[in-house]
């Protein structure tokens, strides 16, 4: 299904009409969903590791390179991604702790077999140097939330017949409390209702979710706030 039937639905449930475009249109109704229907579908993709948005990344060694540009598409690695060896079958890369531990595993040469990762300067980073004939694989998620009319992935949504990767149903739900918060319009339990959804729909799907605690969306303004990410 497309952005139009998902924006339609949640118009016919806001206002009782049912546009026939979204983002040519000057109106107001029309207006607001093309603004607000990219952040209802981020804010989707970044609540769960979904299965869908799961992409596999390869690496080759050359037997100097410690430092791979991440591909098209990246957003970021699962919580408890890990990256696998082509050729040491039975241990995986282990992740370095931290920056700290990163220099100190080249400096005294403690890598061990067949190495290390981390994620610096926004670059898979694996040492020691992989062999010419070795491979890293991994998962990571992709920031391409919808795909256009010619299948291509998207990570912008522009266009009327771009498709969510996602459940639809949940960018309507969305759409419906964001669209009657900005309005000014009770929206606690819209809000409810999407986060029900949510809740289902991403634990049928068996990602692992993500939990950004900041400042809560609640009506009454309520500031609850954490500086960080709690992963269930």
């Amino acid at each position: 299904m497309t952005i139009l039937s998902a924006c339609q639905s949640a118009a016919i449930r806001l206002v009782g009409r049912k546009p026939t475009t979204i983002f040519s249109s000057q109106k107001k109704l029309e207006l607001q969903l093309a603004d607000l229907v990219q952040e209802a579908a981020v804010d989707i993709a970044k609540a769960f590791e979904w299965q869908a948005l799961l992409v596999l990344a390869e690496h080759q060694g050359d037997g100097s390179t410690i430092a791979f540009d991440f591909p098209a598409g990246f957003d970021r690695m699962p919580v408890k991604g890990n990256i696998h060896s082509a050729t040491w079958q039975q241990s995986g890369y282990r992740p370095a702790r931290d920056r700290d531990h990163w220099i100190y595993l080249q400096t005294y040469l403690a890598a061990g077999t067949p190495g290390w990762w981390i994620v610096l300067d926004n670059q898979m980073q694996i040492y020691p140097p992989m062999g010419p004939s070795e491979k890293a694989q991994y998962y990571f998620i992709t920031n391409e939330i919808a795909r256009g009319a010619d299948s291509a992935g998207k990570a912008v949504i522009t266009k009327d017949d771009d498709t969510f990767k996602l459940d639809e149903r949940l960018l309507t739900l969305s759409l419906i409390w964001r669209y009657r918060e900005q309005n000014g319009l009770e929206y606690s339990e819209s809000m409810a209702n999407y986060e029900r959804a949510l809740a289902q729909i991403g634990g049928a799907d068996k990602g692992k979710r993500i939990l950004a605690v900041g400042a809560q969306r609640i009506p009454n303004g309520a500031d609850i706030a954490f500086p960080g990410v709690i992963v269930p």
